[in-house]
């Protein structure tokens, strides 16, 4: 383990002014940008809210059980996506192995929230052609 002193020394530097001012605007688009960002993810929670099923209370969320995609989807800050999204479908698509919250985004985009019209979810990955394809001869 390094010293204070030590890593003091190697983060001082020679440092143009010109690069600083370069990096402080930098950070200061980045940090503009993430908040649009979270502007508009507070705005898709809020109409996903409204968009509530009745489905979603008869079929509450359970906790995700596999501790990787947990952690991930803590980690990633998805929490209130998935939970918004199964309050739309009244089903928790990351419950499927393949299926993080992104994906779940993208497959309720494309197929809307009603997924009744699949009785199983084996039914459902056979459809999206998630299942490996076992020709056998």
């Amino acid at each position: 383990m390094k010293s204070e002193a030590t890593i003091a020394r190697e983060l001082s530097g020679n440092w143009r002014q010109d690069h600083l001012f370069n990096l402080e605007q930098s950070l200061k688009m980045y940090d503009w940008i993430d908040e649009r960002i979270a502007d508009y993810q507070r705005e898709i929670l809020r109409k996903t809210a409204e968009l509530r099923c009745e489905q979603a209370d008869q079929n509450p969320l359970q906790r995700v059980k596999s501790k990787e995609k947990a952690k991930g989807i803590r980690k990633r800050g998805e929490e209130l996506m998935r939970r918004a999204l199964h309050g739309m479908a009244g089903v928790d698509l990351t419950t499927i192995a393949t299926i993080g919250v992104g994906t779940a985004e993208v497959v309720m985009s494309a197929y809307g929230a009603d997924l009744s019209r699949f009785p199983s979810e084996q039914q459902f990955v056979k459809h999206l052609r998630l299942a490996p394809c076992q020709s056998i001869t």
